[in-house]
C-alpha cells in the first residue's frame, strides 16, 4: 500500500507489463522448443539468470535480440 502511495500507478503497471514480457518468452521458448518445451525448465531458466532486465534475460534464453539496446541506440 505504502508504495503504491509512494508511486502512483508505477508498480501495478510495471507489474503487468513485465507479465506481458515473460509470456512472450514463454511463448516463444514453446514454439520454438514444440514437444521438448517443459515449464519447469522454462521457470528454472528464467529464475538462474538473476535480478537483470527481462530484455537480457530474453535474450540469454531465446537468443533473441531485439529487445536488447545496442551502443548506438543508447548514444
Amino acid at each position: 500500500m505504502q508504495s503504491n502511495l509512494r508511486n502512483p500507478g508505477g508498480f501495478p503497471r510495471q507489474a503487468v507489463v513485465g507479465k506481458a514480457h515473460i509470456m512472450k518468452m514463454f511463448r516463444q521458448q514453446a514454439h520454438t522448443l514444440d514437444q521438448e518445451f517443459v515449464v519447469r525448465d522454462f521457470v528454472d531458466d528464467f529464475l538462474a539468470s538473476g535480478n537483470i532486465p527481462l530484455s537480457l534475460i530474453r535474450w540469454e534464453m531465446t537468443r533473441d535480440s531485439t529487445d536488447v539496446p545496442t551502443t548506438a541506440d543508447s548514444l
